[in-house]
């Protein structure tokens, strides 16, 4: 089976992505952004780096 995470670039998102990747094919990472950089429903700090994550592990992201 291959999996999309949920990816915000965190120590939890990149556990859980960790944990995935162990059991199942990692097809890509999927990250949230919001448009209110001030949002307490998404996690903006340092979002935009998730890209960079993405490229570092050689997998695609949709954000």
């Amino acid at each position: 089976m291959k999996l999309g995470v949920l990816f915000s670039g965190g120590k939890d998102s990149t556990f859980a992505l960790h944990m995935a990747s162990e059991r199942e094919e990692i097809a890509c990472l999927i990250a949230m952004l919001s448009k209110n950089e001030e949002s307490y429903m998404f996690h903006t700090p340092n979002i935009d780096i998730t890209a960079l994550q993405a490229e570092a592990m050689e997998l695609p992201i949709l954000q």
